[in-house]
């Protein structure tokens, strides 16, 4: 009887101290070595198949996320975070614009606190387009579809997604990009946004007269003949070279 009940005895010490036991009592992770008896013994232990599924989940839905972000960075209509349109004729326009500039290249390391250049440690977040540069395109998609017109009367500004604000939301966003947005955390007062807009909008209908010394509609008119006398300059100049040789001519005053 002391016999058997010493085989017993054993025999359930032995299965206490078998590897899975203590693996399962010591919350060893999978796939550990057990050393018992100056044997190595590894237990393994399969993970749940609800568990595996949710990785495996998980993990497609990481790399649809990188997928579609890199979808939308080949989309992006430039690399910079905003396109400001401004008037360049117009001095308190000028202004901002060029202090933008230097701290937006100062941040990002193209320009340093002498304004001299440096070698850039990251792309500048705005870029800039002049209206009265010329070359103005409205028919370019980086200039989101404004007019002359509209950039002149208001404030414009195009996201790299191709999103088109326009007043003071442009220089709030211009604003984030330099790290100055706690400057419209007044905006989060009563009534303060409603009363920024309004003297916006005072501003803009009355900036011409202020900074350039006509009214906008003038400027807009003034535009639209320049523009018309340039088209007219270039289609004398392909009748002038529309010849039997294909060769440009001198007609009247016009010279190709």
């Amino acid at each position: 009887a002391f016999c058997h009940c010493s085989r017993n005895f054993c025999a359930l010490t032995m299965r206490l101290l078998s590897p899975a036991t203590l693996t399962a009592a010591l919350g060893r992770p999978n796939n550990v070595n057990v050393v018992f008896g100056g044997m190595v013994r590894q237990s393994v232990e399969r993970q749940p198949f609800g568990r595996r599924r949710r990785s495996v989940t998980a993990r497609a839905r990481r790399l649809g996320s990188m997928a579609s972000s890199a979808a939308s960075e080949s989309e992006r209509l430039f690399p910079e975070e905003l396109n400001l349109i401004y008037d360049s004729k117009c001095n308190v326009c000028k202004i901002e614009m060029d202090f933008l500039r230097k701290r937006d290249l100062r941040l990002t390391g193209n320009l340093d606190n002498n304004n001299e250049g440096t070698t850039p440690t990251q792309p500048p977040r705005l870029r800039f387009t002049d209206l009265e540069s010329g070359s103005y395109d409205e028919s370019d998609p980086k200039n989101g579809g404004v007019t002359y017109a509209n950039g002149m009367k208001s404030m414009h500004a195009i996201t790299g997604s191709g999103q088109v604000l326009t007043g003071v939301p442009v220089f709030e966003k211009a604003y984030q990009q330099v790290q100055l947005g706690w400057i419209f955390k007044v905006y989060e007062i009563p009534g303060v946004k409603s009363f920024f807009n309004l003297l916006y909008k005072l501003f803009a209908k009355y900036r011409t007269w202020v900074t350039r010394g006509s009214n906008v509609d003038s400027l807009i008119q003034a535009f639209e003949e320049k523009k018309k006398l340039e088209e007219d300059k270039r289609e004398a100049m392909r009748d002038a070279c529309s010849d039997e040789n294909n060769s440009c001519a001198v007609k009247g005053n016009v010279t190709p």
